[in-house]
């Protein structure tokens, strides 16, 4: 079974970005699209108003990597780069970043 959580968020300069989010992963290498959008959502929530959110692909886990969801806010639509940070055991973590 997956388990998801957010650990923390943090406001930057430039950009509203969510830090320390982490997925259980079992035999896949890779953050599946529904847990990232939920996620993403999830940690944006608190900083901004959040309509929806859609990834076109799962985030692979190896660090570096990046998918570009949309996120749109009050009906303005935005981009959100999230970046995986790689395993750490058997979860991944990443960051998400609002472009200004």
């Amino acid at each position: 079974m997956h388990t998801f959580r957010r650990t923390a968020a943090a406001l930057l300069v430039g950009g509203i970005a969510v830090a320390g989010c982490s997925f259980s992963v079992g035999g896949n290498d890779e953050v599946p699209t529904s847990e990232l959008e939920q996620q993403v959502g999830d940690g944006l929530a608190d900083q901004m108003s959040i309509d929806s959110v859609s990834c076109p692909d799962p985030l692979p886990a190896d660090a570096g990597s990046q998918v570009d969801c949309t996120l749109v806010s009050e009906g303005e639509e935005y981009t959100v780069v999230v970046t995986s940070e790689g395993k750490d055991g058997n979860k991944v973590k990443f960051s998400a970043r609002v472009q200004p």
